[in-house]
This record gives structure tokens, C-alpha cells and sequence, in this order.
């Protein structure tokens, strides 16, 4: 579950979507994951971490792929 939320930020991020919102990134988890994603709970902690994760891969590869 992490790592497909990750991989999914960070193909996001690298789209253009700048998750303005923890709203933003919860409704991208719970299309992800087929599940709601309820403020407090364990998974809402994950949804975080890998919001967190994907801007940094996302970042990681952008800069690698730059000159």
C-alpha cells in the first residue's frame, strides 16, 4: 500500500499537481486505494509519509535528469 501511494505522488508531482491541500492528496489516496481515508487513523499517517516520500523521489529524479 505504501509504496503504490508513493509511486503515486511522485508520478503526480511530476505531472504538475502540487497537492495544495492534505484534502488533495487524501482523495488521490482513496481513488488509489479504493478506500476512504479518515483524518487520524493509521492510514491517514501513511497517506502523509507518502505524499512526504513522493515529493522527494520526485525530486530525486528530476534532478538526475537534469544536465
Amino acid at each position: 500500500m505504501h509504496q503504490q501511494l508513493v509511486t503515486a505522488f511522485a508520478n503526480g508531482f511530476t505531472n504538475g499537481d502540487n497537492f495544495a491541500s492534505i484534502t488533495s492528496a487524501r482523495k488521490l489516496a482513496q481513488s488509489v486505494l479504493d478506500q476512504k481515508i479518515e483524518p487520524g487513523t493509521p492510514a491517514a499517517k501513511i497517506v502523509d509519509e507518502s505524499v512526504e516520500q513522493g515529493l522527494l523521489q520526485d525530486t530525486c529524479k528530476n534532478r538526475q535528469d537534469s544536465p
